[in-house]
């Protein structure tokens, strides 16, 4: 199955995850906030460790939030927090993006998050999810252009581009995911004046997105089961210390930032 399981091909990972939990509504997915109705009922395809699952459940007292993972530690994760949150309006269930357990036309908005850039059938993925969206309902996701990322300064950049990038060697991650977005809507069966596109742009530079950052990344350089160097475990371990050494400098040097650029759709079904 090439879906959203192939990201942790080697299972549930906490240090994978981590790198994913700092995300919320507002600061991955405001370009669909403006579209949502208090009584949405919204399903989030990919949803990871639910934090913008949660968070979205509060754009929509009145309606339904259902987040969707096949590995089941996130599953369980969510439920948890989900009932942490008294969230009588979200939940979670196991299932996989290829294969969604719920009848044609449930849902208003089908969302998944910097999912399609890491699954190899991304375009069946979202013909399913167009397929349990309402008539009128939206389908919209949100992926990294990976191949945009950018780190101020130089002696650091090329190491730490190569720990984003990396994955795209060895997976079915997809390096330009962001500028494909329109292509594979097309591709599922969207018509181009159905699909509102848009981008946004990740900038780390203060003091306290740049410790954030630094100590997530460098946690997954150095823990991590994802391959970085899969072919040779000696230079794996030589490339994850070096990429730890350059977050170090990037949380400590003021004038480093990072960028990356994302692509947005929202599509009309």
């Amino acid at each position: 199955m090439g879906t959203e399981q192939d990201y942790y091909s080697k299972g549930f990972d906490k240090n994978i995850s981590n790198t994913h939990a700092w995300r919320t509504a507002e600061n991955s997915c405001a370009y669909l906030l403006k579209h949502l109705k208090r009584t949405d009922k919204i399903l989030d395809v990919g949803c990871g460790p639910g934090t913008i699952t949660t968070d979205l459940a509060r754009y929509v007292p009145n309606g339904e939030v259902i987040g969707v993972e096949p590995i089941q530690e996130f599953v369980d994760q969510g439920n948890a927090k989900s009932s942490e949150l008294n969230l009588r309006n979200c939940h979670f269930q196991f299932a996989s993006g290829d294969n969604l357990p719920f009848e044609d036309n449930t849902f208003d908005v089908v969302h998944a998050h910097q999912v399609l850039i890491h699954i190899a059938n991304r375009v069946d993925v979202l013909k399913e999810m167009r397929r349990v969206a309402k008539p009128g309902g939206l389908i919209c996701s949100k992926d990294a252009d990976l191949e945009t990322a950018q780190v101020y300064p130089a002696n650091i950049c090329e190491v730490l581009r190569f720990q984003f990038l990396a994955k795209s060697e060895h997976s079915s991650t997809h390096p330009q995911a962001g500028r494909h977005l329109r292509q594979w809507a097309i591709e599922s069966g969207f018509s181009s004046k159905d699909i509102l596109s848009s981008g946004s742009l990740w900038f780390i530079a203060n003091e306290e997105d740049r410790k954030l950052f630094a100590e997530m990344y460098k946690e997954r350089a150095l823990h991590s089961t994802e391959s970085i160097v899969p072919s040779n475990a000696e230079e794996d371990l030589k490339k994850r210390h070096e990429i730890a050494q350059a977050w170090d400098e990037f949380m400590k040097n003021p004038s480093c930032c990072y960028y990356l650029m994302h692509g947005e759709i929202v599509c009309k079904k």
